[in-house]
């Protein structure tokens, strides 16, 4: 029944793991594991050890010479799953069912490498009860491995293992504070988890926005007052050179001289999720961005990373919410670009055209609003997407609005150029911040009109669409909610770094030097700390020679006086097989199992048997 119920535990604890780097391993790897676990708990046959190491080391060395930088930690997951397969099919002692333990301990560890989320927080709690439970069964097993635990006995045991974690736990939160951050993390370098990209590059085919608008995950998170939802516009990357159906940016780096104003100030703080890629999103119009890093600001009005986005950031930035600012001497040649527009688009623009720059504008809008609709599936395509959707399809989403107005604006002579971002966002007010999916996935248009950048949305959707939880699914409305939680994992626990932990200690010393100790009585909190001290080594000192630890100790003692080699690393049981003198032995096993009846059955020290059998021992 013991070793049943270890079995058990092992399997769970394997489970755990496996869960815990599923998405990272492709799953042929898991069949031989899955085969090795029905294997343990079913059969009580094994297989030939050796046969089973030269497998692991051939699978080994196979795996690592098909290793990159890149893959590095997914390949470590994939031997240590092999491992784990292997030690299932073997014969297994006490050090065998450790080695398991370890090893998933490892998986469920290296998961963290990749993406620190908060199901890792439930696997490794998790885990750490389950083996506490696991290392007390083992030690009875190796001990006893007849015995049988009934009932009343196995949840004394669950409940006094329970108690390790649990003091532990806090402690352990308390280490995570207060221990000192690095500027550069040891594993920064490590390929972070491999997700879908989101957000925009510096490339966008018409019809690629679709599939980041049918994700719902969160692309970003910012906390800020909530404002005017027809103004939450979150700049990210400018589109200025359109080629066969797809539009690129310049990213012209040259400084520039234009002014914002005229609008509200918003100061904000971003949580931005991973996007393999370098630029960041910024509200409206940016003026100032506060970055632990090195930023590149475009003419556009766009800050890109040295580096690509590979794990959660956060920034700051403040911006100005304007529909428009003032740029005096950027260069629009990319912008009043013509090449990609065909025949038919010149005559439609040509049609559209009136007296002045600013009537053509409202006349594209008001055309392109009544006579096309808005849809996410079956889209234009063909060598020239914007044509299909002018004159044939009559439909698309936000991309192709504003590709259609970009196209018509320059054919007459107006440079225009597209912004790909966000639109909207649905505002936590507990919390404070904006939630931003990619559903909220959007571009737009700015148009140049008398040197001044002018926001223009053709899209028929309504912002009410962008912003209103009612308006969504149940799953996405669901999810909204647990970002919540999620919000304060991700501010609290994965952008925990140097600088912040720098700040608490500031305001710490800060608030301690306000606190004021007259003279007088610094000298009775100094009596009552020492009396304090004294108090609890004290009882410190009484309560250790209250535990079997103690006793054991005093056990190794006395048989070392007498020659006999101890290793304090293995069962006491097996310790006492290496005494030759048979009376000593067989006082040493009186000893043994009264700690055994202490550890495993009732929890009583039974200090003066313990004392006698001692005492006894020393005589031999």
């Amino acid at each position: 029944m013991l070793r049943r119920l270890i079995d058990l535990g092992i399997t769970s604890l394997v489970i755990i793991s496996v869960i815990s780097v599923v998405k990272y391993v492709s799953f042929p790897y898991f069949l031989p594991l899955i085969a090795s676990l029905i294997f343990n708990l079913y059969s009580r046959k094994t297989l030939n050890r050796h046969v089973l190491t030269a497998v692991a080391i051939f699978l080994t060395i196979f795996i690592a010479f098909n290793t990159t930088l890149n893959t590095l930690v997914n390949n470590l997951m994939k031997v240590i799953i092999i491992f784990i397969s292997i030690k299932l099919l073997e014969e297994k002692r006490y050090r065998d069912y450790m080695q398991i333990i370890t090893l998933s301990i490892f998986l469920i560890t290296s998961s963290a490498l990749l993406n620190i989320n908060m199901i890792f927080l439930f696997y490794i709690i998790t885990s750490i009860f389950l083996v506490n439970f696991l290392i007390i069964l083992l030690t009875i097993y190796d001990n006893l491995p007849e015995y049988s635990l009934n009932r009343e006995e196995l949840k004394e045991i669950f409940y006094k293992t329970a108690i390790i974690p649990i003091f532990s736990i806090p402690f352990a939160i308390l280490l995570f504070f207060i221990i000192p951050r690095t500027s550069t993390p040891l594993f920064d370098f490590i390929n972070r988890e491999d997700v879908a990209k989101t957000g925009f590059t510096s490339k966008i085919g018409l019809g690629g926005v679709s599939t980041i608008q049918e994700t719902e995950t969160i692309a970003f998170r910012a906390i800020m007052k909530e404002i005017d939802p027809s103004k939450l516009y979150w700049r990210g990357v400018v589109f200025d050179i359109y080629r066969d159906g797809s539009w690129h940016s310049s990213n012209r780096t040259n400084r520039i001289n234009f002014t914002i104003k005229g609008g509200e100030s918003i100061s904000y703080e971003i949580y931005f999720e991973p996007t393999y890629d370098k630029y960041l999103i910024t509200l409206d119009k940016p003026v100032d961005l506060k970055f632990q890093g090195t930023l590149t600001k475009t003419e556009n009005l766009e800050f890109l990373t040295t580096n690509v986005i590979s794990k959660k950031i956060h920034y700051n930035g403040s911006s100005i919410l304007t529909e428009s600012f003032l740029d005096i001497d950027s260069d629009i040649t990319h912008s009043k670009d013509k090449k990609g527009i065909t025949d038919s688009i010149f005559a439609l623009a040509k049609s559209l055209k009136k007296e002045n720059d600013t009537e053509t504008i409202n006349n594209i809008l008001k055309y392109l609003k009544e006579n096309y609709r808005y849809s996410l599936t079956d889209l234009p395509s063909g060598k020239s997407p914007v044509e299909e959707f002018l004159f044939r399809n009559k439909k698309g989403n936000c991309e192709y609005f504003a590709s259609a107005m970009a196209l018509l604006l320059r054919a007459n002579d107006i440079p225009a150029r597209l912004v790909g971002g966000f639109l909207g966002g649905y505002y936590n007010k507990n919390a404070g911040y904006y939630a931003i999916s990619n559903k909220n996935a959007h571009v737009w248009v700015e148009a140049l009109v008398n040197n001044r950048w002018i926001r223009l949305d053709p899209t028929p959707a309504s912002i009410s669409s962008f912003t209103q939880r009612d308006l969504l699914s149940l799953k996405m409305k669901f999810k909204i909610y647990l970002d919540y939680i999620s919000f304060y994992w991700t501010k609290f626990i994965i952008n925990y770094d140097l600088q912040t932990q720098m700040e608490l200690a500031v305001k710490f010393t800060t608030n301690f030097k306000t606190v004021k100790i007259k003279p007088d009585k610094i000298t009775n909190y100094t009596l009552i700390s020492i009396i304090l001290l004294a108090l609890t080594s004290f009882l410190f000192i009484k309560n250790k020679r209250n535990t079997p630890s103690y006793f054991i100790n005093k056990f190794y003692k006395i048989l070392s006086e007498k020659g006999i080699n101890i290793d304090p690393s293995i069962p006491i049981m097996r310790n006492i097989d290496r005494i030759d003198d048979e009376k000593l032995k067989k006082e040493s096993k009186k000893f043994a199992e009264e700690i055994n009846k202490m550890l495993f059955k009732d929890g009583k020290l039974e200090k003066n048997t313990l004392q006698t059998i001692l005492k006894n021992i020393k005589r031999l």
